[in-house]
């Protein structure tokens, strides 16, 4: 499967936050791909591989938070400025044995000194498998 890139690194927020999301070990490791960025909408993928999986075949519920905070923080990071996970809540809903994942996050208010920002998990045929929301608290001014 294709997956088109948008991504606009010529906005120095949005430059910023793929930077931080490239020097992410823990993102390379777990092959989480950055696919849409902007200041109010991420998309992610991963391809599910065995080493992903809980012990009943299915994405390991770690992945998929791992894959919500990812996409949260790099929407967060849009505005040029770093961020922290404060807090989330996340609800499973069911489970894929593989194929590729999409997290799609959404800000739902972009405040002064935090964030909150909505993370749906979705199989490739679209179907919901969890819902987190993401508060992020900001670490760091915009870099001059």
């Amino acid at each position: 499967m294709e997956i088109q890139k948008k991504i606009d690194i010529s906005k120095p927020g949005i430059a910023f936050s793929m930077r931080l999301v490239t020097n992410n070990p823990f993102m390379q490791w777990n092959r989480i791909e950055i696919d849409e960025l902007d200041e109010d909408h991420c998309l992610c993928h991963v391809e599910l591989r065995h080493e992903q999986t809980n012990p009943n075949g299915l994405a390991h519920g770690g992945l998929l938070f791992t894959m919500a905070d990812v996409a949260a923080s790099a929407l967060a990071r849009a505005d040029g400025r770093n961020y922290s996970t404060l807090d989330a809540n996340i609800h499973y809903m069911r489970n894929v044995k593989g194929g590729i994942l999409f997290a799609e996050a959404a800000m739902i208010r972009r405040g002064r000194t935090s964030v909150l920002i909505e993370v749906r998990i979705r199989s490739e045929e679209g179907r919901e498998l969890t819902r987190v929301t993401v508060t992020m608290f900001c670490i760091a001014p915009a870099e001059k």
